[in-house]
């Protein structure tokens, strides 16, 4: 499906009814300015690196648009991506991905270090990940406790996926595409 369809799908969507803790024309703004930071051409531009075969993003509960970038750039490229929601906002996160061919969404509880582990090694016991292909690919957002936690849990892995720990594209912890697999 063209970058642009699905733009014009995600578009489409109204976030007022999605908890996101927004007042609804805080939520319209925000979704909306998420969308014009986004053209069609930069989501399928070329980027550095090969794609990874899957990725996990581990989105947080302060900014509800954060993984809509980097889910865009990943699927647009083949790539599957699970979502894991933030607390509270599963309804946005399922809402966000479901215009999004490649886009699935994994639930379960922060803190749950024996699902992050699952989801991360592809584990077909693992929350929504029936297919059970391994994260090749992080990204995370959210406070330093999910940081260290994302950074463990890879690490526990045989073959540790490189966790990319970034902000959103006007955050000051840096922004843009995805950071290239190594």
């Amino acid at each position: 499906m063209p970058a642009s369809t699905i733009l014009s799908r995600l578009r489409a969507l109204d976030p007022a009814g999605w908890g996101t803790g927004l007042s609804p024309a805080n939520a319209r703004a925000c979704w909306s300015e998420a969308l014009d930071d986004l053209a069609a051409a930069d989501l399928t531009g070329p980027l550095p690196g090969s794609a990874p075969a899957c990725a996990l993003i581990i989105a947080s509960a302060n900014v509800f648009t954060a993984p809509l970038r980097w889910l865009l750039h990943l699927c647009l490229r083949g790539v599957p991506v699970r979502v894991k929601a933030a607390r509270g906002l599963i309804g946005a996160t399922r809402a966000m991905c479901a215009p999004i061919p490649g886009a699935a969404v994994q639930d379960w509880r922060g803190g749950d270090d024996r699902a992050l582990r699952l989801a991360l090694s592809g584990d077909p016991d693992a929350p929504a990940d029936p297919a059970g292909t391994p994260a090749a690919g992080v990204i995370a957002f959210g406070r330093q406790e999910t940081m260290d936690a994302v950074r463990a849990a890879c690490a526990a892995l045989p073959t540790p996926p490189p966790p990319a720990a970034r902000g959103g594209p006007r955050s000051p912890r840096g922004g843009g595409p995805p950071p290239p697999p190594p």
